[in-house]
């Protein structure tokens, strides 16, 4: 992969992706997989549709954050209005660039198709204007050298110019004055929707040193793999050993199946027993033979017994298990801010004390508090939660700051979240 490549990349998995953390995780994984080969654009846009697909989007109170100084207005439309096949489309075909031959062959559809699918999404952003047309008008037919075209074509073919689509060119066709003003609108509005994710492109991103951390991951893969050989090569084996299950393993089957129903049997037994002693007891009893009306009640106190039995087993295992996923919910997950500052430089370097004094560790690949850009600085980190309350206490000094806690796929240690704040810099 090129330069452009792991770029062109990063800018469509965060588009795809509007948690920050989630989108660094799947696009890590995704360049780690093609990085040591030569892919065309094509071969690599096929790899992110697949991640895609497959992947259920985490949610985030600071949607695309990386690109905040972008000001992006049109994508979080088209996230809002578009299902997942159309975002797809319209990235692959503004942001990588790839012509109708090569969409036809990612989408399973004919160019005509691709074509007309791209120019429904940008309508859904830029609407066509509305002309005003006569209250009556009089019907002639089209002479034979009349250039005026549908003012619906000359829309497509705008689309279509600015963003590259089936290299249209300039329509030659006769506009009326009156109309001139709306279709300059127009053409600066799809000009400002290409511009948007170009301005993208300019912004900074630590491509070198994803690729260094990716080099240095694939490295440490081709060593593991030699180490797993071993280990893969004895369950190979034993996997074939309980598929073709040669006779003393059957045998120690069979025998183990048969104690547990001679075990199942005994219960049954010593379940019937319990109950009939049940019965003999109370039909001996004193209280029995004064009211003949109590034998019935005795008869059915057994059945009761062993019900508020299988109830209170019910109810326990119940229990485990909100108690298992309520640890699980616990176990992953994070929490986001945003802190606005007078003095970045100074905070940056007493907060950074701070978090280290407390217990907190660097998470992620970049050192805590890199500076993003000169009013913005990052940190990302893992923090015991028993310090929580004193990490809060102290951020409140320099300013206000709401930590909100978000569920993310990755588990934590026990005891243990992950925190993302970013310290901004008050104009």
């Amino acid at each position: 992969m090129d330069s452009n490549q792991f770029l062109k990349s990063w800018i469509t998995t965060h588009l795809l992706f509007p948690n920050s953390a989630q989108a660094r995780d799947i696009y890590l994984f995704i360049v780690t997989e093609l990085e040591s080969k030569k892919n065309s654009d094509s071969a690599i846009y096929k790899k992110i549709i697949q991640m895609y697909l497959k992947t259920d989007i985490v949610q985030s109170s600071l949607s695309f954050a990386e690109f905040e100084s972008a000001n992006i207005k049109y994508w979080p439309l088209f996230f809002k209005k578009l299902k997942k096949e159309e975002r797809l489309l319209i990235l692959a075909q503004i942001v990588f660039e790839l012509s109708l031959k090569q969409l036809s062959q990612l989408f399973k559809l004919n160019e005509n198709q691709i074509k007309n699918k791209i120019l429904k999404i940008v309508y859904l952003a830029v609407p066509k204007p509305e002309f005003k047309t006569k209250a009556s008008y009089e019907f002639e037919y089209k002479k034979f050298d009349q250039q005026n075209k549908s003012d619906f074509f000359i829309y497509d073919e705008i689309i279509e110019k600015y963003l590259n689509i089936n290299q249209a060119q300039d329509s030659k066709s006769s506009i009326d004055a009156s109309k001139q003003i709306l279709l300059k609108k127009f053409s600066n509005q799809i000009i400002e929707l290409k511009d948007e994710f170009l301005r993208l492109e300019r912004l900074s991103y630590e491509i070198p040193k994803i690729k260094k951390i990716i080099k240095k991951n694939s490295g440490f893969s081709k060593t593991a793999a030699y180490k797993i050989a071993p280990i893969a090569a004895v369950i190979i084996l034993m996997v074939s050993a309980l598929i073709f299950r040669p006779a003393f393993i059957q045998n120690q089957i069979q025998r183990t199946s048969d104690e547990i129903i001679e075990i199942q049997q005994l219960k049954i037994e010593r379940r019937a027993e319990d109950k009939n002693d049940i019965l003999a007891t109370a039909a001996s009893s004193d209280v029995v033979a004064a009211d003949k009306n109590a034998i019935p009640a005795a008869a059915t106190l057994a059945p009761k017994l062993i019900a508020s039995d299988v109830a209170v087993a019910k109810s326990e295992k119940k229990q485990d298990v909100e108690k298992k996923l309520e640890q699980k919910n616990k176990s992953g997950g994070l929490y986001r801010g945003r802190l606005y500052v007078t003095d970045i430089q100074q905070v940056v370097s007493v907060m950074k004390e701070k978090i280290i004094s407390l217990g907190g560790q660097k998470a992620g690949e970049v050192e805590l508090g890199w500076m993003k850009n000169e009013s913005t600085s990052y940190f990302h980190f893992s923090f015991p939660d028993e310090n929580k309350a004193d990490l809060e206490d102290y951020l409140k000094q320099f300013g206000k700051i709401e930590l909100v806690f978000e569920p993310h796929p990755r588990v934590m240690p026990a005891g243990q979240k992950r925190y993302i704040i970013e310290i901004k810099q008050n104009e």
